[in-house]
């Protein structure tokens, strides 16, 4: 700042200086002033120059020194004491400088001085007035601003809470709120979604990671909506791997199989990375029903269970829902939810049908089938909870409830007779593997119920994949090693490799009943005469099953076959009713 020469014939520049220091010591702390101290100095100097020129002026006139108040005020030197200590050092120092006394000038230096006074506090108020217009801006402002980082903050949630951070499409909850909101609005009629499974997705995790998996998840995601917003039809992530598309008053199923087309074309193209070419592949379930009435959690049930169908019929195809498969599948899930329960109210049970043999058609033994009596659907065959029970691993516990069933009953007919039929039990491939625990529960048995191991057969099946497990050969050369018969069942439809069967510790072979069904009495070309030669050249019984006629137990008679089973000679019949026969045989050989 450059300082104004003194007053002609008034004084130096140093005496001006000497008063700015004054005044600048006085006023030090009074008022936060932002500059530096040689730079107050200064300032204060040229306000000194000011004030002498006012003091000095001629006409008199005390007015300039308003202005310079309210310029003090706007420097910053702005408060209370500072006006104090101001008038203090220049009431003691401007007489000096102006070459008088305050005595001598007092009312012009008081006149100065209250002039500077009145500027001083006219600037102190509107100073007062600025911050306080100042600080209500500012409080606006920042309630303003409050406000917008709080809606953003809400708006920013709100997005979080529906939308997935991955892919940034919207999230399951999203949807279930869309689509309940179109049902509620009723304004379509129909709605179909494709419920879509990135099937490929998993063995990319498995194998380079989830840092590639979340990758191909986005690219996937990117397709998808790149799709959908041409189509014009909503899409969410629904959870992991899983998509669904909405489309309202889809137009036919060919509709959808245009769409559902068009997404596994647009998925099965292999995602790039900077190292990896990433297979992809996707599978659809299809749902399209009317919105009246619609449930919206049974819809995306059934859109589920489609895409399993789907899944099942392999990569890369869709599937339209199909409500008698539906309905198929819940009564099956059912049966075997009821499973467990039935086995421990001891709702299975036993009949059996007679093992015949031709020489002389004497029941020689009887095979042990199993039935359900389901408290609410009634009896029930085994075809329609055998695989359940496998698939559920209750087979284990109900084929030894069974076994135990069967050896139990077989004793009793033992004590009737000279000559007691085996029984022919059939055993699961899951009983099979369980190998320790099936021989210590077929040898447990035997000695508990004081059975004849002979009269004790194991049913395997053809297709229980013998050759290729030695555990379960070890099993079988085990339970042959009680005493315990062993007969392959069903020979004949499944496994087709015979070599096998030389070294297998079996005692009969069962045609599968499917052979003699084919066979006609006008027949040219049969296997029924080869297989009963294998089984004898390999030194086993050979039984035919399902034989219905004479013509066809005469004709297995012909050909060398050792014994029958079918309903020509005997369905499948309470134990009781064996008994009976038992007991009339027993009274006609005395």
């Amino acid at each position: 700042m450059i300082v104004e020469p003194a007053p002609r014939g008034f004084t130096d520049g140093s005496h001006i200086t000497r008063v700015a220091r004054a005044w600048a010591r006085a006023v030090a702390g009074a008022s936060y002033v932002p500059m530096a101290h040689v730079d107050i100095e200064l300032r204060l100097a040229g306000f000194t120059t000011r004030l002498l020129r006012v003091l000095t002026s001629q006409p008199f006139d005390p007015s300039p020194a308003t202005q310079i108040g309210v310029e003090l005020v706007e420097a910053h030197f702005a408060s209370p004491e500072t006006l104090g200590h101001t008038i203090n050092v220049l009431a003691d120092r401007l007489p000096p400088l102006a070459g008088t006394s305050l005595d001598s000038s007092g009312r012009r230096v008081m006149r100065v001085l209250s002039a500077l006074s009145v500027g001083y506090t006219r600037g102190l108020r509107e100073r007062t007035l600025d911050e306080q217009e100042s600080i209500r801006q500012a409080t606006v402002l920042a309630q303003l601003q409050t406000e917008h980082a709080l809606r953003e903050s809400q708006e920013a949630f709100r997005h979080a809470a529906v939308h997935d951070q991955l892919t940034g499409l919207p999230n399951r909850i999203f949807f279930e709120k869309q689509l309940a909101d179109l049902i509620e609005a009723g304004g379509a009629r129909h709605v179909a979604i494709c419920f879509i499974g990135i099937t490929s997705l998993q063995a990319i995790t498995d194998r380079f990671g989830h840092v590639l998996g979340d990758k191909a998840l986005t690219v996937t995601a990117d397709r998808l909506r790149t799709l959908a917003r041409s189509l014009g039809h909503p899409l969410a992530r629904f959870a992991g791997d899983q998509f669904v598309m909405l489309i309202e008053d889809p137009a036919g199923t060919p509709h959808l199989a245009g769409v559902a087309d068009q997404i596994i074309a647009t998925l099965s193209t292999p995602v790039h990375t900077d190292r990896h070419l990433l297979p992809m592949s996707a599978s659809i379930g299809v749902v399209d029903r009317p919105v009246a009435g619609m449930d919206a959690n049974d819809v995306m049930r059934a859109a589920g269970m489609t895409l399993q169908w789907a899944k099942a019929e392999g990569t890369n195809r869709w599937q339209l829902f199909d409500q008698a498969r539906s309905d198929r599948e819940i009564a099956k899930h059912a049966l075997t939810a009821d499973l467990a329960g039935g086995i421990d109210r001891d709702e299975f049970f036993l009949e059996y049908q007679p093992l015949v043999r031709l020489e002389d058609r004497a029941v020689i033994g009887v095979e042990a089938l199993v039935r359900w009596h389901h408290p609410r659907l009634g009896r029930l065959s085994p075809g329609r909870f055998i695989d359940l029970a496998e698939e559920s691993g209750q087979i284990v516990r109900l084929g030894g409830r069974l076994l135990d069933k069967a050896c139990r009953q077989a004793r009793e007919w033992a004590k009737l007779t000279d000559s007691p039929p085996y029984v022919s039990v059939n055993v699961a491939v899951p009983q099979l593997r369980d190998g320790a625990g099936l021989l210590r529960t077929v040898d447990n048995l035997l000695q508990e119920v004081g059975l004849a191991p002979e009269l004790l057969q194991l049913e395997i099946t053809e297709s229980a994949s013998i050759p290729d497990d030695p555990q379960l050969r070890r099993t079988l050369d085990d339970i042959a090693g009680l005493g315990v018969r062993l007969a392959l069942d069903d020979f004949g439809s499944g496994y087709s490799n015979l070599g096998y069967l030389q070294n297998l510790p079996v005692n009969q072979l069962k045609i599968d009943m499917q052979f003699v069904r084919d066979w006609k009495p006008s027949s040219t070309k049969s296997l029924l005469p080869s297989l009963v030669k294998l089984a004898h050249d390999l030194r086993l019984s050979a039984l035919a099953e399902g034989v219905e006629t004479l013509q066809q137990a005469e004709y297995l008679e012909s050909i060398g076959c050792d014994h029958v089973q079918g309903y020509y000679f005997g369905k499948p019949q309470a134990a009781s009713s064996i008994t009976s026969l038992l007991l009339e045989w027993s009274a006609e050989e005395i």
